[in-house]
């Protein structure tokens, strides 16, 4: 995120899943193979609907504990397996709800659920990552 005269902007971040492949292949050798991988994938895609529905709460109510909270989630999950689109854009929500940039951050939530929706799809399409 970038910031001309104080505000921030944001920049349209990527929907197809962007990986950290040195991650990926330190988190296959610590569970042993990819399929354990996938599995946290799939874990981490089933917890993001509640905490995009928290985002859209906080946006509704101008309450930016409930985005940072949320938004955090997705941004430390999404690191710690090696998604970096979505990390990045998690990260933005983060810092524009910890400056009360709510408009921005409505304008970036659908940019994320796209994001998690091509995690989602290139999950599924495959058997491992």
């Amino acid at each position: 995120m970038a910031s001309v005269n104080g505000v921030a902007q944001y920049y349209t971040m990527n929907q197809d899943p962007s990986f950290d492949h040195l991650r990926i292949r330190s988190l296959t050798e610590l569970f042993g193979n990819s399929e354990s991988v996938r599995d946290l994938y799939i874990e981490f895609l089933d917890s993001c609907p509640e905490r995009v529905a928290v985002i859209k709460q906080g946006i509704l109510e101008h309450r930016a504990d409930l985005i940072e909270f949320a938004a955090h989630a997705i941004h430390g999950t999404s690191a710690n397996i090696g998604v970096a689109n979505i990390e990045a854009t998690s990260s933005v929500i983060e810092d524009m709800a910890h400056n009360n940039q709510f408009e921005l951050v409505d304008a970036c939530v659908g940019e994320l659920e796209d994001q998690i929706a091509g995690l989602r799809q290139h999950i599924d399409m495959r058997r491992a990552i």
